[in-house]
């Protein structure tokens, strides 16, 4: 504040500065950042985890499962003969095949569970239910 001899409040003194472009410029970053990591943890076809997620969320399972002192439950699929369905009707027919595959696996469980796509042509589910939990 300012003030005359008197001591009276004669103006104010302050200074801002606009963050405008910062924060624009922190959101775009947070932005990529999440798509990077969505990138490292997802498979670029289906969209489901890839093996890495898988293995980590396994891993949460099984402790949850044993801190509740309940069964993990880890089905693993294999999609034969795909290798014809490309050869047949070509890539792009082989790679729908697997997106409708994907969405399938992924309605068909809870939201809790993990489907993911652990290579070329398998997937995995697991999952940990506490007792009293249902399914």
């Amino acid at each position: 504040m300012k003030r005359d001899e008197a001591g009276r409040t004669i103006g104010i003194v302050g200074s801002w500065t606009d963050i405008t472009a910062r924060k624009e410029l922190e959101a775009r970053l947070k932005e990529v950042q999440q798509r990077l990591l969505h990138m490292a943890t997802h498979d670029p076809l289906t969209d489901l985890p890839n093996r890495r997620l898988f293995l980590d969320r396994l891993e949460l399972a099984m402790a949850r499962a044993r801190r509740y002192g309940c069964g993990v439950a880890v089905v693993f699929l294999d999609v034969d003969d795909l290798k014809p369905v490309n050869d047949r009707y070509g890539h792009p027919a082989g790679d729908q095949l697997l997106r409708e595959l994907a969405r399938r696996l992924r309605s068909s469980v809870r939201k809790s569970d993990t489907v993911a796509r652990i290579g070329g042509r398998s997937s995995g589910s697991s999952s940990a239910t506490p007792p009293g939990e249902g399914t």
